[in-house]
Parts: C-alpha cells; structure tokens; sequence
C-alpha cells in the first residue's frame, strides 16, 4: 500500500516508517525537520520504496496515499514548550489537511494522541470514558488542548464523512532516536507489541473504541507495535476488499 507517515523523521515515526517497509509498504515519510532528525531515515534512503519530504504539514501539498498515520507533533515538553504556536498549528491546521485529504481520497488515516490528553489525571490509570482533569491556559495547553482538539476533528470526520479513522493514545515512551533521553536509552522491546495493538484497533468494527493505550513509560516497540497494529488491521481488511 502506498502510505505517508506525518512526523516521519521523529522518534516513533521513523521506526514506523522502517516497520512498514519490512511489511512491503511504500512509504512516503512526511516532516519539516522542527524536532525530527534526517540521521533517524538515513538507514532507510536507499530503499526504493522510502521517500522523503520535508514540509510542514500545515501547508496543503499533494500526495497519493492509501493509508495516512499523521504523528507529526513536538512530543516531549522540551519540543512543545520551545515550539507552543507551530505544536498547536500541526495538531489542529495540520490534522485537518490530512483529515481532507484522506476523505478525498478515500484514504485510511491514524491521528497520534497522547496520554496528556487526560490533562492531570485524577483517575489511575485512565480509562478511554474518562474525561480527565485538563487546564486549557496552563504551559501544557499548547499540547494537550491542540492533541484534544485533533482527536475532536478525527471524530468528527467520522461522524460526517464515515472516514475510516482511528485515535491512538501515546503514554511516555522512550528508545532509539529519543534525542532527550539520549543518557537513558536502554535495549529496545516496546515498540512491535504497541504497533500492533494499534493496527488490531484498526480493524475493529467499532472504529474509535477501544484503541490501544501504553501506561507508564514504555520501550519503543511496544508503542511502534501499538500504532501498526492499528493501522494494520485497516491495512489487512482494505487489502481483502
């Protein structure tokens, strides 16, 4: 399938983007370099089915997809405190062209959310009927509220246009290409088992319930695992259309 990965060049985009590849996919890899690293695709620009653009995805550009996992995002409170405009312009502005283009094309398409969706929880751990406990003007909100408002666009091209959408909930995550937690990087398990959960969701017949979540902070492959397993599921029951 021909896919774009928003935020390809950042920390859980770019092992996205490598996943796909060994899954036979053609990537398109989406990113304007604010907090993503080219050093994290360099492994994958020999591969003829890997493409790199650096575009801020808040500009309209044109592309064909099949699928479209939008993560582009600062992440870390370092990124979005440094970048609080351009993190609540890609999480809203941005969200909506590729929520457009996605309905245009007829497109499947996974939006990134985050565990600070939740604002100061006071409900452990959180459950996907809670509503959580947010602060819309504190130094967070340019994340949370941005991330809030993505997830309430993606509903509601659901809910209009019956796109075929999905929500993943991101908790803390760390691993290769984490520039801030460089000192504490440890042996990678987390991301396959996550990327898959999330493609499993995918599929499900109730598109927006029940996506994966990771608690507490994770290794990578669980949380890589978590997203494709979301998208796979759409990916597997398209391919069977």
């Amino acid at each position: 399938m021909k896919i774009v990965v928003t935020g390809g060049a950042g920390f859980i985009g770019s092992h996205l983007c490598a996943r796909l590849l060994e899954d036979g996919h053609s990537v398109l890899c989406v990113d304007n370099l604010l907090t993503g690293s080219e050093q994290n695709i360099d492994s994958m620009r020999a591969n003829p089915h890997f493409t790199f653009l650096q575009h801020d995805v808040t500009q309209p550009f044109n592309f064909a997809a099949e699928a479209i996992f939008h993560l582009a995002s600062p992440a870390s409170p370092v990124g979005y405190m440094e970048h609080p405009i351009e993190t609540i312009l890609v999480n809203s502005q941005g969200t909506y062209q590729m929520l457009e283009q996605a309905r245009k094309q007829k497109a499947l398409l996974l939006f990134s959310s985050t565990s600070e969706a939740y604002g100061d929880p006071l409900v452990h751990p959180q459950r996907e009927d809670y509503w959580g406990n947010v602060n819309p003007i504190g130094p967070r909100a340019c994340y949370d509220e941005s991330k809030r408002l993505g997830e309430t666009l993606t509903m509601e091209y659901y809910r209009q246009f019956q796109l075929n959408a999905r929500i993943v909930r991101i908790f803390n995550t760390y691993g290769p290409n984490c520039w801030h937690y460089l000192s504490l990087i440890p042996p990678v398990r987390c991301l396959t088992w996550g990327i898959r959960k999330s493609i499993q969701c995918l599929s499900s017949p109730r598109p927006l319930s029940g996506c994966a979540r990771l608690h507490q902070r994770s290794f990578l492959n669980p949380a890589v695992s978590m997203i494709q397993n979301v998208g796979d599921q759409i990916l597997v029951k398209r391919s069977r259309c």
